[in-house]
């Protein structure tokens, strides 16, 4: 079959990798969905932000995905290592990724796993259950090449192991290079997570958390976006039986390779793409038997730029996340143009100098909804001004950074620890809040963020956080004062 050959020439850049690249250089301040990136940082960590048509209900069917990893507007791909100048180096030892844990759960016959270690129990398949109401507009944040350039995707049932409770973790490292000699290099490192937390129909809704590493290794929250795939093709998956021929998409400018890649200590059958438009090139690499991303670069930027922008993303690992709330259903509250108004002080403080406490608004409206999750606008207003705007996206099967709990949502008389990540630190847990109110708190060592839900309705009625960011100690203690 003859496959086209789509131009790589579009000029807007691409979310995931984009973010990252500039996510891990710039400092957080802010780890819960209900406090954004730090006031007056938007513009250095937040995904550009485009006109982006809507797909009509017919059109979704097949969405366009967002394509991973890649600025500067063009698809991605490359078989040769680069020289040690572009080629970043681990700040610390990977661990091997690890299968994600059984479910029990009906399967069709054929199946494919995620890559299991010796021994290791393999991956019952899932079978997504059709969405039960209409499905919602998706967002076109940037057609996804892969769609073109191996059709099959389209139509693609996707691989087995995509279901929701899904975890993958990455290793992300960036760089930007100055060319001239008298200006500093800017370089950051830091962990990217994927959570399927929604299967609704013939759209994959995932939720992607960025963390700066910290010292011992843990992860401390910088942005957060909602990432959309298609059961064929996602940010960090391919259906594997596209791979098979995916050499027939291989053109002057677009390589693709077979070689075994070797994962922290662990051997792969990789296919590798590779892709060199002028003064960039891009790496993907996917495993040929599960159709999983397992390292991703780019390197961009000639010689008569004024820098050069490094980016590369590893697997360390895949695991189930415990999902408290994954027959739950949405509140009634949760309707497209829905909105929260939470209000409060956000307070900064040094050691040797008085805190400066600001007045605060953050507004939460509701975008789009499915018929298990939804997708939220956040923007907030540090003394009246717009300081961040951004989309935040909840799913049933979302452990942390929700939005709304399922109406009824019972407290535990103690604190209950539902989760902590191996390779972040932090820590998942639910309790009792003042006022009959139910918690979810998020805690790694150097940030607390607690979001305090109405038992009756699940929605968010109050907020705070504690982080520490450098030498400062930031406070953000928010109530609700309205909703629409």
């Amino acid at each position: 079959m003859k496959r086209a050959r789509p131009s790589f020439s579009s000029s807007r850049p691409h979310l995931p990798l984009l973010v990252v690249g500039l996510a891990l250089l710039a400092c957080p301040a802010f780890s819960c969905p209900l406090f954004p990136p730090r006031p007056g940082a938007q513009a250095t960590i937040a995904p550009p932000h485009k006109a982006a048509p809507i797909l009509t209900p017919a059109q979704a069917q097949t969405p366009s995905p967002k394509l991973l990893a890649h600025s500067g507007g063009t698809p991605p791909p490359s078989p040769t290592p680069t020289s040690q100048r572009d080629t970043l180096t681990p700040t610390r030892t990977l661990e091997p990724p690890t299968p994600v844990p059984s479910r029990e759960r009906p399967a069709p016959t054929a199946t494919r796993a995620l890559p299991t270690a010796p021994g290791a129990r393999p991956e019952a398949p899932y079978s997504p259950r059709p969405s039960t109401g209409q499905q919602p507009g998706v967002p076109l944040l940037l057609s996804n090449p892969f769609l073109s350039l191996l059709p099959e995707l389209q139509t693609a049932e996707g691989p087995q192991w995509l279901q929701p409770g899904l975890r993958v973790t990455y290793r992300a490292q960036t760089a930007s290079i100055p060319q001239a000699q008298d200006e500093e290099s800017i370089s950051g490192a830091g962990y990217v997570q994927y959570d399927v937390v929604a299967l609704d129909g013939a759209l994959v809704v995932c939720h992607l958390q960025f963390y700066l590493e910290v010292a011992g290794g843990a992860g401390l929250p910088s942005a957060s976006a909602p990432s959309y795939g298609s059961p064929g093709s996602g940010d960090f998956w391919l259906d594997p039986a596209a791979l098979a021929s995916a050499e027939q998409a291989a053109s002057d400018r677009l390589k693709v390779a077979r070689l075994p890649l070797t994962v922290a200590s662990r051997q792969y059958d990789a296919v590798r793409f590779e892709y060199r438009p002028e003064d960039a090139e891009y790496v993907w690499m996917f495993d040929a038997d599960s159709g999983l991303l397992l390292f991703y670069r780019h390197a961009i930027g000639g010689e008569h730029a004024d820098r050069r922008e490094l980016a590369e993303m590893t697997l360390l690992r895949t695991r189930e996340l415990p999902a408290p709330w994954a027959q739950g259903s949405l509140p009634t509250w949760v309707q497209e143009g829905a909105k929260i108004r939470l209000q409060g002080p956000y307070t900064v403080a040094i050691p040797g100098s008085p805190g400066t406490a600001l007045p605060y608004e953050l507004t939460v409206s509701v975008k789009q909804v499915g018929s298990n999750w939804a997708e939220f606008g956040l923007a907030g207003y540090l003394s009246g001004q717009l300081s961040s705007s951004y989309s935040q996206v909840t799913g049933a099967w979302q452990l942390g950074g929700r939005l709304w709990l399922p109406p009824g949502t019972s407290a535990p008389a103690q604190p209950q620890l539902l989760d902590e990540d191996p390779v972040t630190g932090e820590k998942v847990s639910l309790g009792r809040g003042p006022n009959g109110t139910i918690a979810l708190v998020q805690a790694g060592p150097a940030h607390r963020s607690t979001i305090y839900f109405e038992l009756r309705t699940g929605r968010p009625i109050a907020a705070e956080l504690h982080t520490t960011v450098g030498l400062a100690k930031v406070t953000v203690e928010l109530a609700a004062r309205g909703q629409q």
